[in-house]
């Protein structure tokens, strides 16, 4: 899928971007909002978003130590989903991550989240492995793939 937006910039988070990102994590699960900001205070920690006319539609949080990262959390805002913004984010992510040495990156996603599993397929990504009963849901639990995506350096 193409990007039907025309003006995406993807650059680092900034403090000041924080009441923006508060509208992205209301009633949402996973990390929240303290926990991710306080990740970007380590020295490992990153994150990147991707802006459209001054507005932050996504954005991407990681550890990163030597050459590994792992995601930590992936959200795009739902008015922009299936649009090109979250591919448009991974592969920068992934370029970046690349040129500064990383070699491979992890994350783990939910075995129901059909759509964000196949954005990480097609970024190159490939599962490695299952973690059973990961995830809390309403029902129970539910399990988590393990996926990994190894750079190339051309």
């Amino acid at each position: 899928m193409v990007s039907t937006f025309t003006d995406l910039t993807c650059r680092r988070l900034a403090p000041s971007d924080s009441a923006q990102l508060s509208l992205i994590y209301q009633q949402t699960d996973g990390p929240s909002l303290t926990f991710l900001q306080e990740l970007t205070r380590k020295p490992s920690g990153a994150a990147w978003c991707v802006v459209s006319s001054n507005r932050l539609i996504a954005v991407i949080w990681l550890n990163v130590l030597g050459d590994e990262a792992e995601i930590i959390d992936f959200r795009v805002d739902t008015s922009v989903r299936q649009q090109g913004v979250g591919r448009f984010l991974l592969g920068e992510t992934l370029r970046t991550l690349n040129v500064s040495g990383v070699k491979s990156v992890f994350l783990e996603v939910r075995d129901s989240n059909v759509a964000a599993i196949t954005l990480y397929e097609h970024a190159g990504f490939a599962t490695i492995g299952r973690r059973e009963g990961y995830y809390a849901t309403s029902q129970g639990r539910e399990d988590a793939l393990v996926m990994r995506h190894d750079s190339i350096k051309r």
